[in-house]
């Protein structure tokens, strides 16, 4: 039996030192649903924290929210090793792998429903959501990108499961994962 736990962020210390919330409402053994949220290029976790803070929510709603950050890149930027069109950033990192192990290590310390793990992120970070998703639907229940793409080549996806997808774009991305539009509105 573990004890209840009270409300706050709780540090994990795996290859790269995240940050998991865990609303009030938890009593440290009823499984709850997971959300991950994925900064963009040139952002971190904190700066992903700032834009789209999830603490009210997972109160109300009781769900944990973990915002890992991606790897430093060889120009310096923190990134994802996503899709094809972000790859040569981190050539060699497996940032899926790592997020798959990231949420395995969550499930070992917190009460997970294992039906209800989600990811959702913005830029490279909603790009890392489909690549999670097509990845590891064994794990991810759904994703919710905000304004960044899928591959470009649906043949590189092949999830062996269904994952549910809410796509999030405005009308005024003018950014399609490495591809500038011009006259969109």
């Amino acid at each position: 039996m573990k004890p209840s736990l009270r409300a706050c962020f709780y540090r994990l210390q795996s290859t790269r030192p995240t940050e998991v919330y865990v609303p009030a409402s938890s009593d440290g053994q009823t499984p709850l649903p997971l959300i991950l949220v994925l900064h963009p290029t040139l952002g971190d976790a904190a700066w992903m924290h700032g834009w789209f803070p999830l603490e009210a929510l997972a109160e109300s709603r009781g769900f944990l929210v973990c915002y890992p950050s991606g790897t430093l890149d060889v120009n310096g930027v923190i990134n994802w090793n996503g899709l094809e069109y972000l790859r040569f950033h981190n050539p060699d990192t497996d940032d899926a792998g790592y997020l798959r192990s990231l949420i395995e290590e969550i499930q070992r310390r917190f009460p997970v429903d294992p039906k209800r793990i989600y990811s959702t992120g913005y830029s490279s970070g909603a790009a890392m959501s489909h690549r999670l998703a097509c990845e590891h639907a064994d794990l991810i229940a759904g994703i919710a990108p905000i304004s960044g793409r899928t591959y470009y080549d649906p043949n590189h996806c092949h999830p062996t499961e269904p994952v549910h997808v809410l796509q999030i774009d405005g009308s005024n991305d003018h950014y399609l994962g490495g591809l500038a539009l011009t006259g969109t509105s």
